[in-house]
């Protein structure tokens, strides 16, 4: 063993852990980058009434399953219709 890794660990127990918390680590990186499918969008609430903008919300970013469950939803009572808009 090189002077440099013996004078850091004193055994092949330490280098064992050292390199199951760096495995350990890169598996969890790679499965945070494989989980999130970046299908984001930002979304907000627009109402109109008689086909005229009069309200609308700021900017809130929805992902994956949030974003299908909101996206294209439109409700209208009498005049007055509010939609949710993503870009």
């Amino acid at each position: 063993m090189p002077k440099l890794l013996s004078v850091l660990f004193n055994s092949k127990k330490d280098i064992f852990y050292l390199a199951l918390f760096i495995f350990i680590f890169t598996l969890l990186i790679s499965i945070g980058a494989c989980t999130k499918e970046d299908n984001c969008k930002e979304c907000r609430i627009q109402t109109y009434e008689n086909g005229v903008l009069v309200s609308q919300d700021d900017w809130v970013e929805y992902c994956d399953q949030a974003l299908k469950d909101i996206e294209g939803q439109t409700s209208t009572v009498g005049t007055r219709t509010t939609k949710m808009v993503c870009k």
